[in-house]
């Protein structure tokens, strides 16, 4: 009990190598047993010391004790502690009406250190929360929508609220880790009904990467176990089946995967099949009827670099089920010769950067404003004359 209590306070307050000082913890415990043990009981302990030992090595090595860590790796900090939530329904959410401190770094360096606001309805703060009837753009997806690496201030759905000069109010139900499989379950429950309030939602904006978010949305990802798990039906229909895992394995990977040498076992996600691709699409498909149906909006998809073939067989089988899909390089036409340009940190930190967002806002408020004037002058010249 000592040693499980002794593991779990390791567990809690030093989340970077926690696995690496557990097996230090066990494998002393180990050798202690073999020097006073008989030897049927010393020769078990040495084996168990030796297995331990092989562990802590590995975790130590993967963790970049012995050879500069991968450009990719960081370690991420959060000062409230509570900041991720379980929840019945997408798995994990952010804590509601709070703040917290979010800081990454590479080895010395800082790569950045900003902050996240969480509103009373479990989404990042925008520029404006009116509860007034008010046309509204609703903005999902991952990492990418919520803004991680960037304050408040610097999001896209808060960027877009401003560059469309305050003619939209702008929800972002982005958040660490999601996919469309999130955006499906809000639409199917209605969860976003309490925070647009009386708003009018005239279009919804999901940002997705592939094959990221495909992997996320079959359940390849250590992260989401606990998510909401959709499959196919016999007429092509995503329908919901539960979490991707119960309750105890869903926990036991939640623990496990705090060991970086476990974790980067349970990242070899595989090739993406042809039937991944029609799940993923089918999700978004689904997600696009009932937005379209609830609020008689317009759905579009914000497309990002990804690997090329992959990328035009998704793009073609969103054009097939006549999603309105937006390339990035659209945008940001020097994405891919510059992407140190658009992103926080690269190659440490490649999510986007303020300036990607201001960009992207900006292009995305023109678009829908003209849209909406579109819209608002063909109904003016075939109105019925009173």
């Amino acid at each position: 009990m000592i040693l499980v209590a002794i593991s779990s306070v390791i567990g809690i307050y030093c989340r970077t190598n926690a696995f690496v000082y557990i097996s230090l913890v066990w494998f002393t415990v180990c050798i202690v047993i073999s020097v006073a043990s008989r030897a049927t009981l010393r020769l078990l302990a040495l084996y168990a010391a030796s297995v331990i030992l092989a562990f802590g090595l590995c975790e130590a090595y993967v963790g970049g004790w012995f050879s500069k860590p991968h450009p990719s790796s960081g370690n991420i900090s959060y000062s409230n502690r509570t900041y991720y939530q379980n929840d019945p329904t997408l798995g994990y959410v952010p804590q509601k009406n709070t703040s917290t401190l979010a800081t990454k770094q590479y080895e010395n360096e800082v790569l950045y250190d900003v902050k996240y606001t969480i509103d009373p309805y479990g989404l990042r703060v925008g520029l404006s929360r009116s509860k007034h009837s008010k046309s509204a753009v609703l903005f999902f997806g991952g990492s990418f929508t919520f803004g991680e690496g960037v304050n408040d201030e610097e999001t896209l759905p808060y960027r877009f609220e401003i560059k469309s000069d305050k003619k939209f109010v702008a929800f972002n139900f982005g958040f660490h880790g999601y996919g469309p499989h999130q955006m499906l379950a809000v639409l199917e429950n209605e969860m976003e009904r309490s925070a647009v309030g009386d708003n009018q939602p005239q279009y919804a904006i999901y940002q997705t990467i592939i094959p990221w978010h495909i992997y996320r949305a079959t359940g390849r990802v250590h992260w989401g176990s606990s998510g909401p798990r959709y499959r196919l039906n016999d007429s092509g229909e995503a329908v919901s089946s539960g979490p991707f895992q119960n309750w105890f394995v869903s926990k036991l990977i939640k623990v496990t995967s705090r060991s970086r040498l476990i974790r980067r076992l349970l990242s070899k996600r595989g090739e993406i099949s042809p039937s991944d691709i029609e799940l993923f699409v089918s999700i978004l498909k689904k997600s696009e009827r009932i937005f379209r149906n609830r609020y008689g909006g317009k759905f579009f998809v914000l497309l990002w670099p990804g690997k090329n073939t992959l990328n035009t067989k998704v793009l073609s089988k969103l054009r097939e089920a006549q999603i309105n899909v937006i390339v990035i390089e659209n945008i940001l036409s020097d994405y891919k010769n510059n992407i140190e340009k658009y992103t926080i940190h690269f190659p440490y930190e490649k999510h986007p950067n303020a300036l990607a967002y201001d960009m992207m806002a900006e292009y995305l408020a023109t678009l829908l404003k003209t849209d909406v004037a579109a819209d608002h002058d063909l109904k003016h010249r075939f109105s019925p004359v009173n």
